[in-house]
């Protein structure tokens, strides 16, 4: 039985990891999901980073070009201002020597001039080149970095994915784990509770036979009770036939020597009165003494008391409840049925007990008489329950 339990339990474990499966799914669906998000945010903003980038160098480059020109421009406008003040000086002179190195100066600032325009031009285009060169690099630097960090997002996102991969691999081998941990668990409790219901069998057996041997003990005793009554109601029934054997025997003695008496008083009538007169009063004083001999008489051992019909349940349980409280008195068996007499076989033990006069004293007992070797008792009709009575 333990073993067909363990099974429902299997069974539940592995539901259990079924039902599992779609969340470890789901997990890793959301894991791959902000992953590609995550990727797909940081390529972005590498683009729109080295956009920014390539326009800052762009600009860096105008601004050098501009740069540039402006000095070029500068550099011809300081030569030009130059030659135009020498000329108007030269124009001034009234000094021949002075005049001349006017003359002379000028002619050396067109020179300077000329130089300074291609001096200027030179400057301007290496300027040029260089912030060309300067912009590509940077453009390049920046593409290349873009690349880079386009890669190590793209490598991120698959880490990350791989990583949900990972851990729902993990995730389902630790829920495989759990489950085999749970099944295993499952089957050594259902071991356990199948070792637990083997014990309660055993005992529920040792029990069962305990009652049984009880029960034939208490059969055995009950039979033994049974045969004893029953000996000793034979061995009282033969002693009551000796008896009323005797008594009727002396019965029809005592009539036949009544009859000779009579015979012989008849004509001695005053004579006879007075011994009837004699006689009457004999029995009236023996009748008492009878009785107080019968209330006296003491039982010792096994003694039927014999319940008149009809029997009434309640006082029964009251009469048994009596009985109990008499010392050195032993209740044994009571038998019967209502619409016939119960019988109750009682043992009186150790000091001999006034049976009739502790019965007459109690309230649920009506009457009580001896019969042969038994007592006819007759209860009242009460359900309460009565004073103990002690002896």
């Amino acid at each position: 039985m333990s073993e067909q339990k363990g099974v429902p339990e299997d069974n539940n474990v592995l539901d259990a990891e079924d039902k599992a499966l779609p969340e470890i799914k789901g997990g890793r669906k959301r894991a791959v999901h902000q992953a590609k998000d995550d990727e797909r945010r940081t390529i972005q903003k590498i683009i729109d980073d080295a956009e920014k980038a390539v326009f800052a160098a762009i600009d860096a480059k105008e601004k050098t070009i501009s740069k540039a020109k402006a000095a070029k421009k500068k550099a011809i406008a300081e030569a030009s201002d130059n030659i135009i003040r020498i000329r108007n000086e030269a124009k001034e002179a009234s000094d021949k020597d002075h005049k001349a190195a006017l003359i002379t100066a000028l002619r050396e600032a067109k020179k300077a001039k000329v130089k300074a325009v291609f001096s200027a031009r030179e400057v301007r285009k290496r300027t040029i080149y260089q912030a060309k060169q300067d912009e590509k690099k940077a453009v390049q630097e920046i593409i290349d970095n873009a690349e880079r960090d386009i890669i190590a997002a793209r490598e991120a996102g698959e880490n990350a994915i791989n990583k949900a991969f990972e851990s729902e691999d993990a995730t389902r081998e630790r829920a495989k784990k759990e489950a085999g941990e749970s099944r295993d668990r499952a089957r050594k409790e259902a071991a356990e509770a199948k070792i637990r219901a083997m014990k309660k069998a055993e005992e529920a057996k040792r029990t069962r036979e305990a009652e049984e041997k009880a029960e034939q003990e208490a059969e055995k005793i009950t039979r033994e009770v049974e045969e004893k009554a029953k000996k000793e109601a034979e061995q009282i029934a033969k002693e009551k036939a000796k008896i009323e054997e005797g008594e009727s025997r002396e019965r029809a003695q005592k009539e036949a020597e009544e009859a000779k008496l009579k015979a012989k008083i008849e004509d001695e009538e005053s004579k006879r009165a007075s011994e009837t007169e004699e006689k009457a009063k004999k029995e009236a004083e023996t009748k008492p003494k009878a009785k107080a001999k019968v209330e006296t008489t003491l039982y010792k051992g096994m003694v039927k008391l014999v319940i008149t019909p009809p029997v009434d349940p309640n006082a029964i349980a009251s009469f048994k409840e009596n009985l109990q409280q008499v010392k050195n008195l032993r209740l044994l068996m009571i038998s019967g049925s209502i619409d016939r007499s119960a019988q109750i076989f009682v043992s009186v033990k150790e000091k001999p007990v006034s049976l009739l006069k502790t019965l007459g004293e109690m309230p649920i007992v009506k009457d009580a008489t001896i019969s042969g070797n038994e007592i006819l008792v007759t209860l009242r009709e009460n359900s309460q329950r009565l004073y103990q009575v002690k002896v």
